[in-house]
């Protein structure tokens, strides 16, 4: 979006964020890799947030949160009733990211509930 002057009411489409977001992964694969994969400690009023997303598992816990990149921007859009933001990550099965789509929350909630992780 260009704008000769911000006001505070402009208005941006999910969809130009996630062509952003493809365009940037497009330019430089390697930044958005490294971007979306890097998490950082947080602290509980962070993992608590309404809206932000933050992992507990892998090599993080519910003692041990972490947020990242797109948890941040989830958080900002927002969430739905299954607690998910709109913007996935898509990754190949080596853990490579291959670029970005809007978020299938049911199959997101499924594998919540796998990992029996209460929504």
């Amino acid at each position: 979006m260009k704008v000769d002057k911000w006001t505070g009411k402009e208005a941006v489409s999910l969809l130009s964020v996630l062509d952003t977001l493809n365009e940037a992964y497009q330019l430089d694969p390697e930044l958005m890799q490294n971007l979306i994969t890097t998490r950082f400690s947080c602290n509980k009023k962070i993992r608590d947030h309404e809206t932000i997303q933050t992992h507990c598992f892998n090599d993080a816990s519910i003692e041990n949160p972490k947020a990242g990149f797109l948890g941040i921007l989830n958080g900002i859009i927002g969430i739905d009733k299954n607690k998910s933001g709109p913007i996935s990550a898509n990754f190949d099965d080596n853990g490579k990211l291959i670029g970005f789509a809007f978020t299938n929350t049911e199959n997101i909630s499924a594998k919540l509930n796998g990992r029996k992780i209460k929504l």
